[in-house]
């Protein structure tokens, strides 16, 4: 009798891939002019600069993130700053919130930044950075949290399967078996606008051993450091939920073709390419 089990929100996970804050990527801040440089200190002296234990989630930061915005925009309509600059401010403000693996991209958004000449050029410029960093952030908290179902199925005793570590429309799909034929499939929703989430489904079992195998996957999932709102589980009935469990059912050789053998090949079927999904590896 098969299981899954659905965690509606990832909350946080520890970086065991370290990011990158991005203050400390670059220094865009020594090209702002003494005013708003003095602005963007007062704003961010009450963060910390040391490396974050744990990457909380794009959605739980972004709050945090507009706030300070806020108050470098306020500070900077004070001071008589620029609004193009104080869209400058307001936007390594936000950067020292979220953390990247990949700083490029973020200075790739500043270029646009830093050359508004508009109210409206900064505005735009100015969201589009805030994306880029969030993005990004949702990035590393993937990254992270695909090591650690990794490592927590290595630790329950299932090997994870090269192979299925693929995404497939914005899902991670991760599939992991035993040597008595169970398989774990795991599916990481990663789209930036909404929160990651995640679920996973037992197949190959015919007895009540599922709630026992989820069990210590979760507490393999904790001690990875990862740190989700409670999750929802229930019985299948032995029939696949996940798109990913379907695949894997529908694509995994039974013993009568592995050892059967034949003397010619069928047709490929030809499929337009607006039919064929092609899974990027992961």
């Amino acid at each position: 009798m098969s299981a899954i089990r659905k965690v509606p929100t990832i909350q946080s996970v520890q970086p065991t891939i370290k990011p990158k804050q991005h203050s400390l990527i670059s220094s865009p801040v020594k090209t702002l002019s003494t005013k708003a440089q003095s602005i963007y200190q007062q704003v961010t002296e009450s963060l910390t600069a040391n490396q974050p234990t744990v990457v909380v989630s794009t959605q739980n930061l972004r709050q945090q993130a507009q706030v300070l915005q806020q108050q470098a925009m306020d500070f900077a309509q004070k001071s008589n700053l620029p609004i193009t600059e104080a869209a400058q401010v307001a936007a390594l403000v936000a950067a020292n919130v979220y953390v990247t693996v990949n700083p490029q991209t973020i200075e790739q958004s500043w270029t646009p930044l830093k050359a508004a000449a508009s109210l409206e050029s900064a505005k735009t410029a100015l969201n589009n950075f805030v994306q880029q960093l969030e993005v990004n952030h949702q990035q590393v908290v993937v990254d992270n949290l695909v090591l650690a179902c990794h490592n927590a199925t290595l630790k329950i005793g299932f090997t994870p399967l090269e192979s299925s570590a693929t995404m497939v429309n914005g899902i991670v799909r991760l599939i992991a078996s035993d040597d008595t034929g169970r398989s774990l499939v795991t599916e990481i929703a990663t789209n930036p606008d909404h929160p990651v989430q995640m679920a996973t489904e037992i197949i190959g079992i015919s007895d009540r051993s599922c709630d026992q195998i989820l069990d210590a996957f979760e507490a393999a999932l904790k001690e990875q450091g990862v740190i989700y709102a409670p999750p929802e589980r229930k019985f299948t009935g032995g029939i696949c939920e996940l798109e990913a469990a379907k695949d894997f059912v529908r694509k995994r050789p039974t013993k009568k073709t592995q050892n059967q053998t034949t003397t010619s090949q069928p047709k490929a079927v030809h499929r337009p390419a607006s039919q064929q999904q092609t899974p990027q590896k992961f």
